[in-house]
């Protein structure tokens, strides 16, 4: 009796050519949909920390100390005079001699606003990768805010630290008044 031998045989190790084109092609959607998506998921985030953050700071600030020279108030004395707290060292980043606070891919200052109070804003660090919209915690006004470009040809965009936004001003056609504040991801909504 003759027992057959393994070498003789033919064999075939691996997946033939086209499965291993297929599956290396349905890998590359997967893998750039879930990062199409966490991108979104994390500009959803920032938004929602930059709002919370404004109403946060801006609910404790009371009147400014004193009058900006430059158009821009210290907002890190501000901040420190008002006791608030701006989170982890390590989420914030003060810019402009302290004119600036960076977090989460977001700036914010304080400025003088129309009616005479002060305009606390917060804006992307770079729009469409660390956030979309534009949004203000005035005296007059609570909380505004601006879709900052998203889906409409020719309108502003604000972002980073050489292009803060112009206004606010809730009685401009271009800012909204977000009354409810849970109601976030004001760019999100715009797409």
């Amino acid at each position: 009796m003759r027992v057959p031998s393994l070498s003789a045989s033919p064999s075939r190790r691996g997946l033939a050519r086209t499965h291993s084109i297929a599956i290396a092609a349905v890998a590359a959607v997967v893998v750039a949909l879930t990062v199409s998506r966490l991108q979104l998921f994390a500009v959803y985030e920032n938004e929602r920390d930059a709002v919370t953050l404004l109403e946060y700071i801006g609910g404790q600030l009371g009147q400014p100390a004193a009058a900006p020279s430059d158009g821009r108030f210290d907002l890190r004395s501000e901040v420190a005079r008002a006791k608030v707290h701006v989170g982890n060292p390590a989420d914030s980043q003060w810019l402009d001699e302290g004119r600036v606070l960076r977090r989460r891919g977001y700036l914010y200052d304080l400025v003088p606003d129309q009616s005479g109070g002060w305009a606390l804003r917060a804006w992307p660090f770079r729009t469409g990768t660390t956030g979309v919209a534009v949004y203000a915690f005035t005296t007059a006004d609570g909380l505004l805010g601006h879709t900052n470009g998203a889906g409409h040809p020719g309108a502003p965009s604000w972002s980073g630290p050489q292009a803060p936004p112009s206004g606010p001003s809730g009685s401009a056609p271009d800012w909204l008044r977000l009354e409810d504040s849970r109601r976030l991801g004001l760019a999100s909504l715009m797409r």
